[in-house]
């Protein structure tokens, strides 16, 4: 749906104000929105102020490459970034574009492309193809986790419900959360693909879904059109048609930016961080656990390799820390613990590491 984030602006838009890393706008440009936005946390934020980013300032550059949404690029060995997209259309090499739209039930597809060139605002954006990948008996399935390592190029799917309904007055879009999937894999740079071994009933955290995975799969056969798949009208959606279908817990995943082919991951592992609910925690309204809200962020990791990337067995979860303020991995999905915390105030998630300032920086709608 388009209303979920509608353009690629890629650019100069925003960088750290008041620390030496800032990027002003050049002399020539015309700013839009230029200036600083400072650190302003909400009340009632369980989380110090940082003193190392004090505000962002927004230099006002930007250059319009594509009308979708959903671009995760992954910076690969060959120099060139690439990244799936979603809902919108994207330019073709030999001209022209491609559509693409994952909110269509089992009609659900997924954009890919390549992004050339070093200059932000002089980028060359290429669609390469789509693939589909049905999200019944969900109403959406939208790329996510998104990593080139190695010459091998993964991109992660998760599910949603919900397409749109109005609550308390209130629009809400894709207002269930559904399971991260797993991952499609190329081992030549988009040409050709892996399909995902896992489903939507029976996704790689299968936990996800609880035991609710035969009755999600029996609606795959007995809902017939997209519209139904949506689940928009009272008593369509999926949590109204199957007693006890939980929430995610961690969905959403993004992979770490650790630089060009993860040159800068302390282990040669590959991270994740997603949201989801919170354990225990009860979710009185419509939307309060979506594509973009929820309750905590999750962290695990995995050894990037084609017969890894789909294998729960092969995960590490983080699972908190133990006396000595030190963190505990586990391979057991059911000890994954918050990294963050807060009720009704975390979502989508997208980490990166910043060698200058040797930090990670965290942006969570």
């Amino acid at each position: 749906m388009t209303s979920r984030r509608n353009f690629l602006k890629a650019g100069v838009a925003v960088a750290a104000a008041s620390v030496p890393w800032s990027i002003a706008a050049a002399k020539d440009s015309l700013p839009a929105y230029p200036g600083v936005w400072p650190s302003q946390p909400p009340a009632g934020c369980p989380f110090a102020p940082s003193t190392t980013m004090t505000g962002l300032r927004f230099t006002g550059q930007h250059h319009q490459y594509a009308n979708a949404d959903t671009w995760y690029p992954s910076w690969a060995s060959d120099g060139n970034l690439y990244s799936p997209f979603a809902d919108g259309n994207a330019p073709l090499p030999g001209g022209g574009s491609i559509h693409v739209n994952c909110g269509m039930g089992p009609r659900a597809d997924t954009g890919l492309a390549c992004i050339r060139g070093d200059n932000p605002m002089n980028l060359k954006v290429e669609a390469l193809g789509l693939y589909k990948s049905s999200a019944a008996p969900w109403g959406g399935r939208y790329p996510c986790a998104n990593l080139v390592h190695d010459g091998v190029w993964y991109t992660g799917t998760y599910c949603v419900d919900i397409g749109w309904r109005t609550y308390k007055g209130m629009g809400c879009n894709w207002a269930w959360l559904g399971p991260f999937v797993g991952f499609e894999y190329s081992r030549d740079l988009g040409k050709t693909w892996t399909p995902c071994p896992h489903t939507p009933w029976d996704p790689l955290f299968v936990q996800d879904v609880g035991n609710c995975g035969p009755a999600l799969h029996k609606l795959v056969k007995t809902r017939t059109t997209v519209k139904q798949f949506l689940g928009n009208a009272p008593g369509a959606a999926l949590f109204e048609m199957i007693p006890g279908l939980p929430l995610a817990k961690f969905s959403v995943l993004h992979v770490v930016d650790f630089g060009k082919n993860m040159q800068y991951s302390p282990d040669g592992m590959a991270y994740m961080v997603g949201h989801g609910r919170a354990p225990g925690i009860p979710h009185p309204r419509m939307g309060a656990v979506s594509w973009l809200s929820g309750d905590a962020i999750y962290l695990a990791r995995v050894k990037p390799t084609p017969e890894t990337i789909n294998d729960v067995t092969q995960y590490e979860f983080f699972a908190g820390y133990d006396s000595h303020n030190r963190p505990v991995w586990s391979r057991n999905f059911s000890q994954l613990k918050p990294m963050l915390e807060w009720q009704n105030h975390l979502g989508n998630s997208a980490m990166t590491y910043v060698p200058g300032l040797k930090k990670y920086v965290l942006c969570i709608a």
